[in-house]
Parts: C-alpha cells; structure tokens; sequence
C-alpha cells in the first residue's frame, strides 16, 4: 500500500539539468508542500549543482530531501541514504567532472550508504509543473540541442502517479524513499585552514599578537600623532585582537596578511584597503589596509562585531593584469585539492529567451529584433508586457509573437550555462571534494566547486574575493613610465594629502581618467564644491549616489558659507561638523548612538544594519532601547525620538565611510600624479582606452588642455601603444583602422630588421608580410608615413606603381625574402601632389582629426610662454571681473559702424568643445583689421562682459600663424 503522504515522483529534475527541465526549485518544494507530502525529490544528471540548495530548502520546510545523482555513463541513479552516503555523490559527481578515467566509481557501487536504481530509462521523469509547459520544454529541449528523456512527465499526485505507471513502479519507489534518511549538518563550527607559522610560537594567536605589536613600534617612528596617542592605539590593538582570538579568526587574518605580503614582495598592486575591513587596526598594521583607522575615526565594529557573529570579509584589490599570479600562490601554498575557483550560473533573460523561442516558432530574425530590441533585460517579460505598450501592442496584434511571449514566459530566467566567479576562490582545510563536488573550470589549471558562492561558507570552505582593479594597473603604469622617462621613484605612502594644486585640478573639473570622479556629473559637483581637503573627496564620493545625492546641494552651500550649519543639539556638533551638519557616513549613525544612548559600537552596529536591512522586528526592540538610554544619559524623550527620526532617515542611505575612505585614497593618488605628471598620465590613458574612439578623442582633447603635442605615428618608432618622446604624445599605430595586432608585430618585427629608409623602401618590404593595398592607404592616410617627408596625396597616388615595383625586385628565397633592386634599371620617380584631403584621410584613418583638425594644429604652434595661463572657453563660466586669456580659432567676423561711423567687430572663436563671442572696439579694430581672417588662431586677452553673457570685451590680441 502506498501511503498517502509520500512523494513518488522519484526522478524529479530541476532546470539545472541545463535544457532538460523546466522545474524550479521553489515549484518542487511548493509541490510537495502543497500535497501535504513528507518528502521532496531531485536527482541531477552528473553534476549536483541544486542539490545542496535543495536539502537546505527541504530542512527549511520539514521536508525529507532524496537526492540522486544520474551517472550517464553507467545508466543508473544512485541514492544517498543517509549524510555519509550524499559525500559519497560529492566525490563521484567530482570524480565524472575532473577525471579523464571514472573507474573509481566502480568502489561506489556496492557502498551500503548508497542504492542504485538501474534501468530507470522506461521510468518517468518529472520535468514540469503541469501539462500546459510541454510545448515549453519541447522548445526548451531543441534550443539547447537536448535529447530528451524517453517518458516525460508533470509532477504527479500519488493517485495518478499509480493510475498511469502502475502499483510495481510505484512500491519500488516507496521502498528506496523509506531507506532514505539524510539529516544534513547546518551549523558545523567553521574550521579555517591552518597557517603554518615558526616552531618558536607557540601557537598562530602568539604569531599575530607579535606581528602586530612590531608592526605598531614602526609606526610609531613614522607616525607623530600615533606616537602621541600610544596608550590609544595599543589599546585598540588589544581590543581588536581579543575579540579576533576569541572568535576564532586568527588564522583568517595570517592568510590574507601573507597573500598581500607576497603580492608586495612581487611588486603586484595591492589596493589601499576595500570595505569595512579598513576600520580595523589590526588589518591596517599587518599591511592589509592603508588608512590609519584612529586617525581617520574608522569602526572596527562596522567590520567585525562581536554581538554579530559573521564571519570578517577582506576582499582584496588587485591590478587587473596579475592575478592569475596570487592564485597560483594560493593553489600552490594550501596545494592543489584544498584550493578552486567558484561557479556562477548564467540564465536567460527576456531578450534572449524571446529570441530562442521565435527562432523554433520560424519567426524571421528582423520581426524578432522588432519586438525584443523595445525590451529592457532588467525587468520580466511579465514587467514588460505590463509597462511596455509599445511591447504589449505588438504582442496582442500578431498570434505568433503571442505564442512565443507565452512560451518565452516559461524558460525566462533559467539557467543556461555555468561560468566561473571572475574574482572569488576558496581554500580549505581538507580536500575540497570532501567538502562540496568539484569539476573542471574553463581553464584545465584549476578545479572550481558545483556550488555557487552563496553555499559555500557554510560548507566550511573560506572564500577569498581577488578582484582586478583597472585602475591599480593604471597607476602603476604611470609610476614605471614616469621612472623611465623622468628617473624619478614616486612612493605613494609619502605624498603630500593637503597638496593645494591636487585640490586646484579638482576644482577646474579635469577628472578624466581619475577613479570615481570620472562622470561629468561628479566633474560639475567637484567645480561646485571647490575641495581644499581630502575629507572632501571623501564626502563627495559618498554623496554622489541615489539616495544622498539630494544632501549635495546643502553640502556645497555650507562648504561656500553660503547656507547655516545648525545642528539638533550641540553634542552632535563634534560628530557632523567635518560634514558640515550632514550625516553621510554610517560610522557616524553609530557614534551618535554611543554618544546619546550609550550604546556599545558593537550594538550601535546592530542599530545601523537593522535600519538599512529594515529589520522591523530588530528595529522595534533597539529604538526602544535608543529612546530608554538617551533618558538614562539626560536627554528628554522629545529630543531622543527626534534624534532616531534623524538616524533613521540617513542611515537608509548611509555610505560606508571605511570603504570611501579606502577608495579616495586611489583617487587622490591618480589626481596627483595628473597634476605633476600629465605627460605619463595621458599616455597611460590612451592606452588603456585603445579601441574606444571616443575616449581616444576626449583623451586627446585632455592632453591639448595641459599643452601636450600630440604627434602622428610614426612608422619607424611606434609600436602598438602610444609612446612620449621628447615631451610629445605620438599616437599608437593601433588607432589606424585595419591594422590588427598581429600585423602590427609583424610591421615592427620588419623593421628590427634596419628602420624603414623611404617610401620605397617601405612599400617593398611591406610585400613580405603581404599587407594589402588598403591597409598601405590607410598608414598614410593616417599620417604613419609622414617621415618620409612626402604629401599623402604624392604616396596615395603612387602606391599601386610602387606596389607593382615591389613584386618585381622581391624574391623569394627559400622560407626568407630579399631584395635585388639590380632587376629594375632604376626607381620609379614619384609624381609629386599637393597636401589636400587630410581632414578627409584622417576621419578615414583614425576615425577622428588630429593635426587637420585646425584648432589641434594652432595650437601645436603655442610657445610654452603663449600657452601659460590659458583657460579653456568652459572655465570662464566660474570667472567674474578679473583679467583672461583664451586661445582659439576664429569662426566667423561680423563688422558694424558705431554712431561716430567708426568700424568695430564681433568675432566669435571657438576650442574643441565650445564657443564664445569677441567684442573689439574701434581702436583695437584698427589695428587688427588687416591680420583677421576666418579659420586661423588667435590667443585673446581681455575681460567678461558682465552685461552679456558669453562674451570677452578684447584687450590684447596675438595672431598665430
């Protein structure tokens, strides 16, 4: 007799069987429920990737979790039956995933924690909710070149489960689910791989307690303020280290304090600190983090609290270029079994699952891109169709796409395939396999885990986020060129943080190029907040987003004494009073609850996270306690409530001042390397945005400001990347169009062999790496070949003659080529052309102007002197009364009589981004009259007419020509 509250539908696959099921997790668990059953189901072909997730849902809902692991290549399902038999399905699953040989299955096989099923092809297989989703997964089965199963099945109710397949099949079943017991252990106490120290410490917590204390007596010596405030600094050192032994984190903190050491002994980029982890002294003594956490009012609690047992998460900044290297480290020092890289799952979204399905439904690939190019991939096609009109509308006229809609409904949001975390890895202190099933990543070097990163922790693996900063490869970049070019060593640790020029550069909006202040929306903020001070960039980072952006306003108001700072009551004035009376950090939502209610950090903490997690039932309890300790500490009840009310409307957006800290400390030192050294600095940048033409042209532009020639290539000194030579830019040969890396190797490689000596020259031995026509038009075009001080037109027009040349005095001789110009009695003489065309050749060629782009080319000719204190059109918006210079080229002359028939002008010129107009009176006029002509450059000297917007009422002038 079967009874009535188990569930039978043994061979229940979810979606994670990629292609093969439609089913859920939730809609697997909520059948169960649902029928009031005792138990839920799910075997997985191969791989286990729900089945982990799945036992934690079934343990949430008092569910008995069967799980079984199909292995393909034997035909048959094995079920574990107990926790010793679901790590047996860990190491077999691992085994078909990263071996080439399965025979160690075979031990598996007769294992009494486990029970095979065999010949389960003629046994149903449950791979939809209802009847409705299998034209769904038939479709779904074909996208992804699936075979199907033999008998696919909805998730049956036992009675019609019994109805279709019979009472055998189904006491079969009922005999394998009652043997299955499997109680799995949630909250194991977390072990951390063991760092090995010296044998004269007795154990790691005397290693970390004497690292930090040596550590803290160097500081000292370099240090001022921490050496008057040694009683402080030890006693934080203390307190911090008590709670990390005590929690047991101790082996944590070495293994990510040798990885960054290694990474500096390497010379690798390390960033100055992520998160909140730079609110601990410990973590900033052994070298992990950069920002002095007393010096700069951080909160070890917002980091590690110990009223909140999680564990402390050190993700680590990287350069992008090298950290392949620190997982070699990794995998080498914990070896190769205790070490892998995690999965991530990628699934379909609207767009794509749209797409799929109109492709099988014969839907032609231009009325497809009609419906989903209207989508957006961030919301359901559900969303879509109800906010959407224009989608709607399409999909109520046509029967089709509102089979496909109906269709794509059904696959939206399953997963398709696995890929690997781009930063995240795991170490353990026993063989991962043992642990959580493993297969091969998408490099054969490392092993990654079958579990996504959100199950790993509590499966006692410790995860380590190695994420590549472009930013830090930027940097160092600008630090080896500036060594190579300037023989100077720039150590960032001992640059100067009140440097006014830094702050001037800010001010004038030039943030190309620099972290976090990029957007022109942060460039206008930085013109309007004027920063003087590092707190600055500090408070506009963490202003500068959704939620507080409405504070800046108030922010600038008060830097610019333009607005009262007030406070609610006086002792929140030391608190607020470096963000002029605005809380924008969460440390400070904590430290106005120490301060008022007497709250520990530790529980003020708590405070601020229940708030921003909107907590309610936490929240309730701790406003209570908010509200009860400001009357214990003297505050009326009236003025505590209206304290929290403030809390509790900034702490929703408060930002992590640790972390924004952290971050501008990357953002000062790329601003100050700009304002000392532009040259490097834009080099770098144009490099790092190669392929990216409009970066390329906004970079460029970016040089001009700061007075940098910027130089065509040069075919017999560029490579690939642009290059500074005697304090000029010249370009790389990779921004002309059509020439790929490898023909650019192959160019260089060429002329390893002696430099190219004349057009001839080049063009002939151009034949022996077959660089077509084409490509020769466009070095030209681009300027690449001006060395050899010809016209573009003069080697445009003789190229196909000189081609034809080449092919005659080219020989080949054996795997090599040589020349014999002895087979053509002489040269072919090149007609000579006029320079013409080159705004045309190099919108062609490079895709932006250069030098035939006149204001570029004026420009180029400034004197250094002619180029001091020249502003840019855009800048004198923030100019009143005072005395300018600009440079520009003159777009246009409007002449007109005075009242006293006197002749004056209106010029109007204008740089690369805007324009402006020229007033010149009579007398001036005169004597410019004759040296005025449209299209050439002219440097202004004058003052704003106030009356008119827009507009210099000229001094001085000086033709360029």
């Amino acid at each position: 007799m079967i009874k009535s509250d188990l569930n039978i539908n043994l061979i229940t696959k979810s979606s994670f069987n990629f292609f093969t099921s439609l089913l859920k997790l939730e809609d697997i668990i909520n059948f169960a429920l649902d029928n009031n059953y005792q138990n839920a189901c799910l075997v997985e072909k191969d791989t286990m990737y729900l089945i982990y997730p799945f036992i934690k849902a079934c343990a949430k809902n008092n569910l008995k979790a069967i799980i079984g692991l199909e292995i393909s290549a034997l035909n048959i399902i094995l079920f574990a039956k107990n926790l010793n038999g679901y790590y047996k399905l860990v190491k077999i699953s691992s085994i078909i995933n990263t071996e080439e040989n399965n025979k160690e299955i075979d031990i598996y096989l007769n294992d009494d924690d486990l029970i095979v099923l065999n010949n389960y092809q003629n046994f149903p297989q449950h791979l939809v909710v209802n009847e409705k989703q299998f034209e769904a997964l038939k479709i779904f089965n074909e996208i992804g070149n699936k075979k199907s199963p033999i008998i696919q099945e909805k998730l049956l109710k036992n009675s019609k489960f019994i109805e279709k397949y019979g009472n055998d099949i189904a006491e079969k079943y009922q005999k394998i689910i009652e043997q299955i017991n499997l109680q799995f252990e949630f909250n194991k106490k977390f072990k951390l791989p063991s760092f090995s120290i010296d044998s004269k410490f007795k154990d790691q917590d005397q290693y970390l307690y004497f690292l930090l204390n040596e550590s803290l007596k160097k500081y000292f010596k370099k240090s001022k303020y921490a050496l008057l405030n040694q009683k402080k600094y030890q006693k934080r050192l203390d307190y911090e280290f008590s709670v990390i032994k005590k929690m047991k984190f101790t082996n944590y903190f070495l293994i990510v304090f040798d990885l960054i050491r290694y990474a500096r002994n390497k010379e690798i980029y390390v960033g100055p600190g992520r998160g909140s982890a730079a609110g601990s002294i410990v973590a900033f003594l052994l070298n992990i983090t950069l920002a002095d956490p007393i010096k700069l009012n951080l909160y070890f609690e917002r980091f590690l609290n110990p009223d909140r047992i999680s564990f402390p998460d050190i993700d680590i900044d990287i350069e992008d270029e090298r950290r392949e290297e620190l997982f070699l480290y990794l995998r080498n020092k914990y070896h190769k079994d205790h070490f892998a890289q995690i999965i991530t799952f990628q699934s379909l979204k609207a767009k794509m699952s749209l797409k799929d399905v109109f492709r099988f439904l014969k839907i032609s690939p231009s009325e497809a891109n009609r419906v989903t190019k209207i989508l957006d991939d961030r919301i359901s096609l559900q969303e879509s169709y109800k906010k959407n009109k224009n989608f709607k509308y399409l999909i109520e006229e046509n029967i089709n796409f509102a089979k496909g809609y109906q269709i794509a409904k059904e696959i939206e949001g399953l997963p398709r395939q696995f890929s690997t975390h781009a930063a995240g890895i795991v170490i353990s202190y026993q063989k991962i396999d043992n642990l959580v099933p493993i297969q091969k990543g998408y490099s054969n070097q490392y092993n990654q885990t079958q579990y996504s990163m959100n199950y790993l922790e509590e499966n006692q693996l410790l995860k380590i986020d190695l994420l590549g900063l472009r930013n830090l490869t930027f940097l160092k970049k600008i630090i080896n060129l500036i060594k190579n070019t300037e023989n100077k060593e720039i150590n960032l640790q001992k640059i100067d943080y009140k440097d006014q020029k830094v702050f001037k550069l800010l001010m004038q909006g030039k943030t190309l190029g620099i972290f976090q202040l990029e957007s022109p929306g942060m460039s206008d903020v930085l013109m309007k907040i004027k920063p003087t001070e590092f707190e600055d960039i500090v408070a506009t980072i963490s202003l500068f987003r959704p939620g507080p952006i409405k504070q800046i306003d108030h922010y600038i108001k008060r830097k610019n004494q333009q607005e009262k700072i007030s406070y609610l009551i006086p002792q929140l004035e030391p608190i607020l009073k470096k963000t002029y009376g605005i809380i924008i950090y969460q440390e400070q939502i904590m430290e106005i609850a120490q301060k008022i209610s007497k709250f520990t950090l530790a529980k003020a903490d708590l405070l601020r996270k229940a708030i921003s997690k909107k907590n309610s039932e936490e929240l309730n309890l701790l406003k209570h306690d908010f509200i009860d300790g400001a009357i214990n500490n003297n505050y009326s009840k009236e003025i505590a409530i209206k304290i929290y009310d403030l809390i509790f409307e900034f702490a929703l957006y408060g930002f992590n001042r640790s972390h924004a800290v952290s971050y501008s400390f990357i953002t000062y030192w790329l601003a100050y390397l700009k304002t000392y050294y532009p040259q490097e600095f834009i080099v770098c940048l144009l490099n790092q945005s190669i392929g990216n033409d409009n970066k390329t042209i906004q970079y460029i532009e970016e040089a001009q400001y700061f007075k940098i020639k910027v130089k065509y290539p040069d075919i017999n000194a560029t490579n690939y990347n642009y290059f500074l030579k005697d304090d000029q830019i010249f370009l790389a040969l990779e921004v002309i169009n059509g020439l790929g890396k490898q023909t650019i190797n192959e160019l260089t490689k060429e002329r390893n062999n002696g430099k190219y000596l004349d057009f001839i020259d080049f063009v002939v031995r151009m034949q022996k790496i077959k660089l077509s026509i084409k490509q020769l038009e466009f070095l030209i075009k681009g300027g690449a070949l001006d060395s050899f001080l010809l016209t573009r037109n003069t080697m445009l027009n003789n190229l196909k003659i000189i081609s034809e040349y080449a092919k005659l005095v080219l020989l080949k001789d054996g795997d090599n080529y040589k020349i014999d110009y002895s087979i053509v009695d002489e040269k072919p003489k090149l007609k000579e052309y006029e320079k013409d065309n080159y705004q045309q050749f190099e919108k062609e060629a490079l895709g932006f102007l250069l030098e035939a782009n006149d204001f570029i080319k004026y420009q180029n000719k400034l004197s250094k002197k002619q180029s001091k204190d020249l502003l840019l059109i855009k800048e004198l918006n923030l100019i009143q009364d005072q005395d300018i210079k600009v440079f520009g080229i003159i777009n246009s002359i409007r002449k007109i009589k005075t009242k006293n028939n006197q002749e004056m002008a209106f010029l109007e010129i204008k740089d690369q981004s805007e324009k402006i107009s020229i007033t010149i009176w009579p007398r001036k006029y005169q004597e410019l009259e004759q040296k005025l002509k449209i299209g050439i450059g002219i440097i202004i000297r004058g003052k704003i007419d106030l009356r008119r917007n827009k507009t210099i009422i000229l001094d001085q002038a000086e033709i360029i020509v």
